[in-house]
């Protein structure tokens, strides 16, 4: 009898092991998935101006398509701690190549944001603002809106002339500088899957980016 009791003990213990084995089994991949839902992944990029550096922040927002959200912090003298979405990207691991427009005459510096899935985001460094490139008129100048969120909405307004004007996220776009438009910019370096790496151009050469359809 005490021989069965004992055996009893031994299978309930190895149940009660096994239990407990298979619920870290579970728990380990669902804390990490739900962990990409919670904390921001970041990279820091410093300014070749020396004027301080942009944070890259990206947060899952989908599992089975790998949406995520997107995000930058300003970390310079002018704007520290300042915070301004940059736009999606709804297909997931891909890298982010950066380039860099120096300050000329009144605007700028911006830097620009550039993958396979999304149209080209600009960081104005003077105004503390994000812009999303919308489109380019045939007398060669190009606009863009300021962005309010990670995944923007688009419409259209007049001005008071009564031209017509796309939005983004209600912002009416503007006329970027023509310096920018006629210009790829100096690549400093690329963002690199699952978003917590910046590389260096002097680590790394440019890798060309194939466009997603």
């Amino acid at each position: 009898m005490e021989q069965e009791r004992s055996e009893r003990r031994k299978r309930w213990s190895c149940c009660q092991i096994g239990c407990g084995v298979a619920a870290v089994l579970f728990l380990i991949p669902v804390l990490w998935i739900g962990s990409g839902f919670i904390f921001w992944r970041h990279c820091r990029i410093p300014l070749p101006d020396g004027s301080g550096s942009i944070v890259y922040k990206a947060r899952l927002n989908k599992i089975l398509c790998a949406e995520w959200d997107r995000k930058v912090r300003f970390e310079t003298s002018k704007f520290h701690g300042r915070e301004r979405w940059v736009i999606g990207d709804p297909a997931g691991a891909n890298p982010v190549n950066i380039y860099w427009y120096p300050a000329t005459g009144n605007s700028g510096p911006y830097i620009k944001f550039v993958d396979p899935a999304t149209a080209e985001c600009y960081i104005d460094l003077k105004h503390g603002i994000t812009l999303l490139f919308r489109t380019k008129h045939a007398d060669g100048n190009s606009y863009a809106g300021e962005l309010s969120s990670t995944w923007p909405k688009f419409g259209s307004t007049t001005d008071k002339q009564g031209y017509f004007l796309e939005t983004v996220d209600g912002h009416p776009v503007k006329m970027l500088p023509k310096w920018i438009a006629s210009k790829p910019g100096v690549y400093i370096g690329r963002i690199e899957y699952p978003y917590n790496r910046f590389v260096p151009a002097k680590i790394s050469p440019e890798q060309k980016l194939v466009r997603e359809r």
